[in-house]
């Protein structure tokens, strides 16, 4: 007799086992579902930030472009500079010229 009830508290220590593993395994799957939530959240929050920068590559284009246009705008200073600086040398020398044809 005592070799039964030997068999029935090892089933009972087994079941108890074995509910403590499915207890233990419902908790590891709720941890994942949770860790899971969170990497998902994390990944749109990615692809949001991700939109809000430019890329490098059209960053770097735009800069040429930028100091092509650049360029184009100090030459076109240069040149407007130059031609007022002729413009008031000549204005100038005529002023000075009808100056002293009065004096």
């Amino acid at each position: 007799m005592d070799d039964g009830i030997d068999y029935l508290l090892k089933i009972a220590v087994l079941e108890n086992e074995v509910r403590n593993l499915h207890t233990s395994i419902q908790k590891q799957a709720q941890e994942y579902e949770r860790r899971l939530t969170e990497l998902n959240h994390a990944h749109a929050q990615a692809v949001t930030d991700k939109q809000r920068f430019l890329d490098r590559e059209l960053f770097y284009s735009k800069m040429d472009e930028w100091g092509k246009w650049r360029s184009e705008v100090d030459t076109w200073r240069a040149k407007v500079v130059g031609i007022a600086i002729g413009v008031g040398a000549v204005s100038g020398g005529i002023a000075g010229a009808i100056a002293q044809f009065f004096n």
